[in-house]
């Protein structure tokens, strides 16, 4: 009799312990799968900030290349600018040594007003001798 209450007690005990057994196994594989699951949201979290990323960096490219070509444009419009002010500097130096050389008699013959070229020589300097300076 004692041999069938040591196995009934064996038995309640084997019982008791697999049900703990049981119950600390499913307790895990629930934590793992809850795991998985967090690790998932995570990546995929990770996933759509990424994609932001590199979203936003392609568009910063794309301005700055927009804004490079509206620089060279710009440089290109200060070049033809300060082209057009030399030109405009060259007209209006020859107009003033045209107006300056300007005979208001017909034919010249006998020039007025008078220019003394050779007396202005030494104060005159003209335009093209700083060019080879």
């Amino acid at each position: 009799m004692s041999a069938e209450i040591l196995q009934a007690i064996a038995t309640a005990l084997v019982t008791i312990l697999g049900c703990f057994m049981f119950y600390d196994s499913k307790k895990r594989t629930e934590a793992a799968k809850a795991s998985q699951e967090e690790a998932k949201a995570t990546a995929q979290y990770a996933s759509g900030w990424k994609d932001l990323c590199e979203r936003k960096d392609s568009e910063l490219k794309a301005k700055d290349e927009k804004i490079d070509s509206l620089y060279d444009v710009l440089n290109q419009h200060r070049a033809s600018e300060d082209k057009l002010k030399d030109e405009n500097m060259e007209l209006r130096l020859q107009l003033q040594e045209a107006s300056w050389n300007r005979c208001i008699l017909n034919g010249c013959e006998r020039r007025s007003p008078p220019r003394k070229r050779e007396q202005e020589e030494e104060n005159y300097k003209d335009r093209t001798d700083e060019e080879g300076v």
